[in-house]
């Protein structure tokens, strides 16, 4: 049993003014950094445990801080070693972090982690290779709520348009190499973009301002899972290392992401245009104010201004505007090209000032060196996907035409699905809440129920990068029934429509029987399921199954039935093979 954690008050923050955090330009500044000097030997404490593994410990509080995050000036532990961080209630924990977490300068930060205290604790078993080294610089007090994560998306300006909402369909893509960046107490936007070797390079490219990008944490995914809907993605990766920073004129810096993205977080690294030329129509990406990922369309071509003529000057926006936080974040072409980056002007839903972008081409001689390592001297290339999408098996490969029930589940296997896939079948979009990406080698998806019968072509996109396979809908080789919505005892209110559906071989003919009972009514000729001996068994219709393979009908419930009454169905087909029964289907009759 370990004892209670020694822990540490911080000293008192002072709430940052209000008009700091969202009413001029730049980074968003969404805490204070407070400087702190703790190491393993000298804070926290020391326990070995009866394997012999060695714990240490430390507790942090900052009153009033609603999430904190950590700065390490060194972070260097043996192989064996691992470094966790929780919250009091250990809902949140963060690790393990191990010498795969190693950046080239030692230097380590660790994101967010909601409440005003958090706990590090270091486990290194017996007969490590060495004792490991962690030594905190700072800890970032969060006034502004970063971790909060509401299950809808109400503190979204009404201007501000979700990417996964229907505009940011063609820019899939451009939304992909999107990337929310913290650089200690601060956030902003930047993105991965594409060199001329198309290899990968993890480079990312933001603004000058936005601070000291050699210790950043880069959050992927941080968007809605659908249109102002649905939680956000929470994917990070920390390390990098500067390789060009430019203050002024350019406010730019080049950085390289040193630990690898992981592929299931789909990265695209977006292709640029240096040609300097005036774009008929401009996009921008961005984090908006610390919100989920949100994009703006200007049907306008920008103009040319500021200083040496380095600017890209949108008026007006046709929806969204930038806030702090969107400083570095990409502007696009028409072509989804990255031209320039968000250098300043805020603006709201009711104010709206011009939006500056410095210009690409103005910087060109500063990062050539990194985007054009093949020295190629191309004007301008396409993105590139290091992990394409890639679909190896749907299962099951063949489905009856009608499947009674809510789902009706299609599990696609696979490598390098994103999370924020779209699904298509013969090229229409599947609503996001019917299939799920459950992880990066699996989708499962609910068939929409009454699919033609025939081939039919399933489809992943992830941006342009697409992959597809095929499956076949058959006829029901007997009669099939579903009444309400398939599943056992639906609830279903007096004098309400309910869907009755059947399906079974082309030309067949069904009769599609209704009772209270569940017992079964037996005869030479025929055995129902129910009906209790034909005494109770009450005629609803009579169907033909036409090429679709199944034929759709709407019952009205009858009113002066008791509630909780259950009511059974099925049905009886002819066809050239003789008579068959159907399955047998229930529902509930209930209060509306």
């Amino acid at each position: 049993m370990l004892p209670d954690v020694p822990s540490i008050a911080l000293q008192p923050v002072e709430h940052w003014p209000a008009d700091d955090t969202g009413q001029r330009p730049g980074p968003l500044r969404f805490g204070d950094l407070i400087e702190v000097d703790l190491n393993m030997q000298e804070s926290g404490e020391w326990v070995q445990l009866a394997d012999g593994t060695l714990v240490w410990r430390l507790r942090l509080v900052s009153p009033g801080a609603l999430s904190l995050s950590l700065v390490f000036q060194t972070f260097r532990v043996p192989p064996e070693g691992s470094l966790f961080v929780y919250d009091d209630s250990r809902t949140v924990v963060r690790g393990a972090y191990t010498n795969r977490n190693h950046n080239w300068d030692e230097r380590f930060a660790i994101q967010p982690v909601a409440g005003h205290a958090l706990t590090l604790e270091y486990n290194q078993p017996l007969g490590a290779a060495s004792t490991g080294e962690i030594r905190l610089s700072g800890v970032v007090h969060d006034f502004l709520g970063v971790t909060t994560t509401p299950t809808s998306n109400v503190e979204a300006p009404p201007c501000q348009i979700d990417v996964n909402c229907p505009q940011g369909d063609p820019w899939r893509d451009q939304v992909n190499a999107v990337v929310q960046i913290q650089t200690n107490q601060f956030l902003c936007t930047g993105a991965l973009i594409n060199n001329t070797a198309r290899n990968g390079d993890q480079l990312f490219i933001s603004a000058f301002h936005c601070g000291d990008m050699n210790n950043s944490i880069f959050r992927f995914n941080y968007q809605t899972s659908g249109c102002r809907t649905g939680p956000p993605g929470n994917q990070t990766v920390q390390g990098s290392v500067e390789l060009v920073t430019n203050a002024t004129p350019n406010d730019i810096r080049l950085v390289r992401i040193t630990r690898p993205i992981p592929p299931r977080y789909g990265a695209h690294f977006v292709g640029w245009d240096r040609s300097g030329e005036v774009p008929v129509s401009t996009v921008g990406i961005h984090h908006p104010n610390s919100l989920r990922k949100r994009i703006n369309v200007d049907s306008d071509p920008p103009t040319i201004g500021g200083f040496q003529q380095q600017n890209w000057i949108v008026d007006e926006w046709d929806f969204g505007h930038l806030e702090p936080g969107s400083s570095g974040s990409p502007l696009y072409s028409q072509e989804g090209r990255y031209v320039g980056r968000g250098y300043g002007t805020v603006s709201t839903c009711t104010v709206s000032f011009p939006s500056t972008y410095r210009r690409f081409v103005s910087e060109w001689h500063l990062i050539q060196d990194y985007l054009d390592p093949m020295k190629t001297g191309e004007v301008n290339i396409a993105g590139f996907d290091p992990f394409p999408t890639r679909i190896d098996t749907a299962t099951p490969t063949v489905v009856e035409a009608l499947r009674p029930g809510t789902r009706q589940d299609l599990s696609v296997l696979g490598q390098n699905f994103p999370p924020f896939a779209k699904v298509q079948i013969d090229g229409v979009f599947l609503e996001p809440e019917s299939y799920t990406v459950v992880d990066e080698n699996e989708i499962t998806i609910d068939l929409p129920q009454l699919t033609a019968l025939g081939e039919h072509s399933l489809i992943v996109r992830d941006g342009s990068d697409t992959d597809s396979i095929g499956f076949r809908v058959k006829e029901a080789a007997s009669p099939i029934l579903q009444f309400a919505n398939g599943d056992w005892l639906t609830p279903i209110a007096p004098l309400a429509e309910v869907e009755l559906v059947m399906a079974g071989g082309v030309g067949s003919l069904q009769w599609v029987f209704f009772s209270f009972s569940n017992m079964p009514s037996v005869d030479p000729l025929i055995t129902l399921d129910i009906g209790d001996g034909f005494r109770d068994l009450h005629l609803g219709g009579v169907y033909f199954i036409p090429k679709a393979g199944w034929v759709l009908d709407h019952l009205s419930v009858p009113a002066g039935f008791a509630m909780e009454t259950p009511v059974f169905a099925q049905a009886l087909g002819l066809s050239d093979t003789g008579l068959r029964v159907s399955n047998v289907q229930a529902a509930m009759i209930t209060v509306r």
